[in-house]
Parts: C-alpha cells; structure tokens; sequence
C-alpha cells in the first residue's frame, strides 16, 4: 500500500491499494478528526494499479501501475500514469499522460519492472528492480523533460537525470510538470521554432488535423482518377438505322469520347469480354500488349503537416527475406510537404517506406504515373492515378 498527502494542500490524501487495483482520493476535515472517500479510481485490471502514488503539485499527481499475466504470476512491466488536472475531490476516469511514451521513453539503463515512484515535489524519482534510479525533473511549460540516452546525465552509481527539450512542432506545453507535450488539436497549429505554449488557430479553408505543423489548403488535397464510366451503346446500332437516322435533322449531339484513341468516334456498338491470360495475344494486340508491360512506373509520397526532412525518408524493396535499398528519384518540402518520389524496379515489387523521425504527421498520399507511348497502330495512354 501507498500513501501520499499533498504539500499544497494536506487535507487531501491519496492511498494506493495495487491488491485490489484501486486508488483512493481521501478528503479530511474538521481539523483531521474525520475523514472521507471523495473519489477512487482504477484502470481494469485485476491487481497492479496504486503499486505507488504521488502527489507533483496540488493538482498533478503519479500512480505506478504495473501489468500482469492473466493469473498474476509474471510481472509484465510498470507505467507511470499522470494525471494534470486533478480536483479538489476527483480522480479523472482517465490518465491525461503517461510514461513511458514516444517523447519519454524508458532508457536501456532502466528497467521497464518499476519498484517505487517517489515525487521531490514537482519531479519524480523511479527505482526500477535492478536498483538503478531515474529521475524525471520537472520542465516549465513549452518543454518536457526528455529521457533519451543522449538527453540524460548520470552514471551507473548516480542516477540519471532527464534533461529540458523544447516541444516538437505540432505540440504544445501550457504548464510546467513532468507530463510531455500535447498534440495540438483539430484546427490549430504550432509550427515550431518558438515558444511551444500554445496552439494557433488555422484558417476555416485548411486542413489541420490533430498535431499540425503547417497549414495546408483542402485544394491540395484533390484527389486524381483516370476510371471512367462504362460507355454506353447508341440506341441504333444496324447500318439501315443509322443511315434513316443520318437522313433527317439531329436532334441531339454529344461531345468527343474519352474512350477511344479517335476522339471524334461515333455510333460504334461497345462490347467487352473477359480473356483467359492463358491465351496468347492476338498479332494486332501485341504492340499494346508489349507498350504496357515496358511503362515505367514512379511512385510518389506526399506527406502533409510535418516537419521532418527528406533525409528522414527512405524507400527499400522487399524481396523475399531480403531488403534492396531504392534510391530516390526526386524529394522537396514545400510549406509542410514533403514530396519524395521512386522509380518502380518492376510493376509488381514490394516496398517498404521509412520514417526515422519523432516528427508528427498529419496525412500521406499515395500516386502511380507513367508516360504515354504510341505507334502505328497504338496509343498507351500516360498513367496518373
């Protein structure tokens, strides 16, 4: 069991029971003669939650929750969840944050097995089961206390210490404590660069999604397709029809046809037939054939809202159990982005995009083009999907 009273205001406690999986927020009153339950809290699992608690301001505290296996007998590992926002009388059904997290993840050093958690008072002390100490020292709003390998003090007699990094473009901080930098919400952003304390508004024509970094105008975001509707056949198809059709006054007319290589085509009956592969292609068909099995492809990545730099992008071909570095043909970042493009080995492979950044993302777009090719006969037509 843990106990923790808060500095700020002592008339508040909170007890960690992790064998009933339960914290309690206890009210006292009356100059400390009574005392009463104002609020407990949980997060469903059988054992594990309160294993230590700790008050980091009047209204921020830590909870160690380790996990276990379905019938208790292995520990798994320890979170730490924070709560930012606590009231005088209580427990949020939800953690705001926790840690480890992308911003604060556990160094090779430290155990992910947590024993105690121990608050100084704003900062926190983490002892893992192998002895070794983590301390995570509160950051002002803006920043967050970052504990990388390369971000940390320390050795392996004193404990390591996490260090202050400004938050990440596309986050913010509004408060000091140990709990990391927030997405920006929906319609705002934060490019960076600068205080990171709050959030701006972006403009009603963009598109912000959680965690923008730059605006990026819904026009951008237009979709291509080359599908067209299926032709339909003309309603006179015999040639007498169309010949006692063409001998009167037209009472209708339409516009060129995009289906065909001769624009200007009119009154063909349209037909179309599945063809086994395993049958050879016809002599006339070849040219076509051949034109399309030699279009080469280039893909594009386009990633909105961040912003990490084209070194961040990589491009491999999986083949089998092996992987073939692709080189990239094009890449540019332009007001948030970043365009990166590859030419396809062949029209079937595998390909595997990287990201080694922390940097946030708002959205990708995927595109496949090839260049038109004709002949005597033929006409392949230029690929932009």
């Amino acid at each position: 069991m843990s106990v923790k009273i808060n500095s700020a205001d002592s008339a508040r406690v909170l007890v960690g029971m992790p064998f009933i999986n339960t914290v309690f927020l206890f009210v006292v009153s009356n100059n400390g003669s009574s005392i009463s339950l104002a609020s407990s809290g949980s997060n469903g699992q059988y054992v594990g939650c309160g294993k230590s608690v700790a008050w980091l301001t009047s209204s921020q505290a830590a909870v160690l929750v380790s996990t276990y296996s379905l019938d208790n007998s292995t520990w798994y590992s320890s979170n730490i969840y924070l709560y930012t926002s606590l009231t005088t009388t209580t427990i949020p059904s939800s953690y705001s944050s926790l840690i480890p997290n992308i911003q604060q993840q556990l160094p090779s050093t430290i155990s992910s097995q947590l024993i105690q958690a121990v608050s100084t008072p704003e900062s926190l002390a983490v002892l893992d089961v192998n002895g070794n100490i983590l301390l995570i020292l509160a950051t002002p709003a803006g920043t967050y206390a970052a504990t990388s390998v390369s971000s940390l003090s320390g050795t392996a007699s004193i404990p390591m210490v996490s260090s202050s990094t400004a938050c990440i473009a596309g986050t913010y901080k509004s408060s000091s404590g140990i709990h990391p930098c927030s997405l920006c919400p929906s319609g705002t952003r934060n490019p960076g660069g600068g205080p990171c304390i709050s959030c701006i508004n972006c403009s009603s024509n963009s598109f912000c999604p959680w965690g923008t970094v730059f605006e990026v105008n819904e026009t951008y975001l237009t979709s291509q397709s080359q599908a067209y509707a299926y032709p339909r056949s003309p309603e006179l198809t015999a040639y007498e029809d169309i010949v006692l059709s063409n001998s009167f006054a037209i009472a209708e007319s339409v516009g060129d046809s995009s289906f065909a290589c001769d624009t200007t085509l009119r009154n063909a009956q349209y037909d179309s037939n599945l063809q086994s592969l395993a049958i050879p292609v016809p002599d006339e068909e070849q040219p076509i054939v051949d034109m399309l099995d030699n279009q080469v492809f280039t893909l594009q990545l386009d990633v909105f809202n961040t912003a990490i730099s084209c070194q961040a992008v990589s491009f491999v071909e999986i083949v089998g159990s092996t992987t073939l570095s692709l080189p990239m043909a094009s890449c540019n970042n332009v007001n948030g982005v970043v365009s990166a493009t590859i030419i396809l080995p062949g029209h079937d492979a595998t390909i595997e995009v990287t990201l080694t950044s922390i940097q946030l993302v708002g959205g990708f777009r995927l595109g496949l083009s090839g260049p038109s090719q004709s002949n005597d006969s033929s006409t392949l037509q230029q690929l932009s999907f």
